[in-house]
């Protein structure tokens, strides 16, 4: 899971994280400060959002790698 320091559901989002790990499921949790919910999007090419994005993929790698 990704969020901004800034998302509106910032903390719903820490909240659930939390929740998933006290029940043993395994949760990735990143927490980008000062970044808004959509930031990845609006401002594609800044450096913040390039990082979320680096971030984003190696998940998925390393889930689809299994």
């Amino acid at each position: 899971m990704m969020t901004g320091g800034l998302d509106l559901f910032r903390d719903e989002n820490i909240d659930y994280a939390q929740r998933l790990m006290a029940q043993g499921i395994p949760v990735d949790f990143v927490l980008f400060p000062g970044a808004p919910h959509g930031f990845d999007m609006l401002v594609p090419d800044a450096p913040l959002a390039q990082r979320f994005l680096v971030h984003q993929q190696e998940a998925l790698r390393q889930v689809l790698a299994g």
